[in-house]
C-alpha cells in the first residue's frame, strides 16, 4: 500500500478528475501477495481495483511495459533509467497506475 503521505494526494486527485464508475486502479502485488488485495480494494473504494501481476498466466514487467505502450503511456522514469522497479526506492513492492478517463 502507499504509505499515507502519499495516498492522500493521489486519493485527493482521483476524487477531483476521474470518474469511479469509469476508472480502474492496477496494483503491482504478485501472487505472494494476494493476502494484501482486500485491503487494499477495500481502501480504495468506490474505485475499482485490479491486480494483473497476480493474473494466470502470468504477466511479465515486459508484457505490462508493452500493454501500457500499446495504450499510449509512457513508461515511468525509473525504467528508462534501468531500475528493476518504479518504486526502486520505497520499501514495498507496489506499483499504481491510474487508467481511466483524463
Amino acid at each position: 500500500m502507499l504509505p499515507a503521505a502519499q495516498q492522500r494526494p493521489c486519493r485527493s486527485w482521483q476524487t477531483e478528475h476521474t470518474d469511479p464508475t469509469k476508472t480502474i486502479l492496477y496494483v503491482g502485488l504478485v501472487p505472494s501477495e494476494q493476502r494484501r488485495a482486500p485491503a487494499i480494494t477495500a481502501g480504495w473504494r468506490p474505485w475499482r481495483v485490479e491486480y494483473p501481476l497476480m493474473r494466470r498466466p502470468s504477466l511479465t514487467r515486459d508484457d505490462l511495459l508493452a500493454w501500457c505502450r500499446d495504450a499510449g503511456l509512457e513508461p515511468p522514469r525509473l525504467y528508462r533509467l534501468g531500475f528493476s522497479h518504479n518504486n526502486a526506492s520505497w520499501t514495498k513492492s507496489v506499483s499504481y497506475v491510474v487508467i481511466g478517463r483524463w
